[in-house]
């Protein structure tokens, strides 16, 4: 298991941002979030989409907190296609799939990056096993927004219209020794309180992270999730974990060895300066049987 793939397994907190906006990436860079996302995807417009695939490897180096992810458009596509032809030459990033199916997952995997699998259709809940069963796959994570409206749902207290999908994701990735899935974002980004009871919910549910959208790091406003608030949100995961036992990936040097697993300790520290967005995560610890 590699560096980065144990990392990965251990992230709790993961922020997305829209790969042409440099505004939001500098931003994002000093959010202390686990991982952050540069999207290709849906927070990028067509003809935006060239310049984003431009900035892939300097967001990777860019110096900041947070593990890297790029999230591609469909893999299948030609704009995927043109994706997976840049990232495939970014070292240690790993690649979010969206609307994530089988055969998406076969031609991402092909560049060799660990794979977030998104699942954002009826049809990956139907597959959900046998996404979370593929061997480039280390995590599942929800898409609240086309989730819901793939399914025609309305909003709920606390998310619970998704209850079913939630829970079926957490199953598979059990079931598969996967890292336990990924929740989507709180869609109401200035209602505070809604994200803490969210965020618990989803954490009584076995979910083990939460997504954000770069809007909640600009304003006054809501500057602080990324903060105080943010920390006492990302405190329902403080609590053991499950461990990772899956041992599909060859391991590399200073990796997991034999009887060992990866677990997540508890935050080190929670900074109240909002302003500078402070949290202190610890990253995944080693457990010898």
């Amino acid at each position: 298991m590699s560096e980065l793939l144990q990392a990965l397994n251990a992230a709790r907190s993961f922020l997305i941002f829209p790969g042409d906006d440099a505004r939001k990436q500098e931003r994002a860079l000093g959010s202390n979030a686990d991982v952050l996302t540069y999207d290709l995807e849906d927070g990028v417009a067509a003809a935006q989409k060239a310049v984003a695939r431009e900035g892939a490897a300097a967001f990777a180096a860019a110096a900041g907190a947070g593990l890297r992810l790029i999230r591609i458009n469909d893999p299948l596509s030609a704009a995927g296609e043109a994706d997976l032809a840049v990232v495939a030459a970014i070292p240690n990033v790993g690649i979010v799939v969206p609307k994530a199916s089988p055969a998406g997952l076969d031609r991402a995997a092909e560049i060799g990056k660990p794979l977030l699998a998104l699942i954002e259709e009826a049809k990956g809940v139907r597959d959900a096993y046998a996404i979370a069963e593929h061997d480039a796959v280390f995590g599942l994570a929800i898409g609240v927004a086309d989730m819901s409206a793939a399914l025609g749902l309305s909003p709920y207290a606390d998310g619970l219209q998704l209850l079913f999908v939630r829970s079926q994701l957490v199953v598979a990735s059990a079931a598969a020794g996967i890292r336990a899935p990924v929740d989507g974002p709180c869609l109401d980004v200035r209602d505070h309180d809604a994200l803490e009871r969210e965020t618990s919910a989803a954490r009584a549910l076995g979910l083990r992270g939460k997504r954000r959208n770069a809007r909640d790091l600009v304003g006054a406003r809501d500057r602080v999730p990324v903060g105080h608030r943010y920390a006492v949100i990302m405190a329902h995961w403080i609590a053991p974990q499950r461990f990772i036992t899956r041992r599909r990936h060859q391991p590399a040097a200073g990796a997991l060895g034999p009887g060992e697993r990866v677990a997540s300790r508890p935050f080190q520290s929670c900074a109240a300066d909002v302003g500078g967005g402070g949290v202190t995560h610890a990253r995944g610890g080693l457990h010898r049987d």
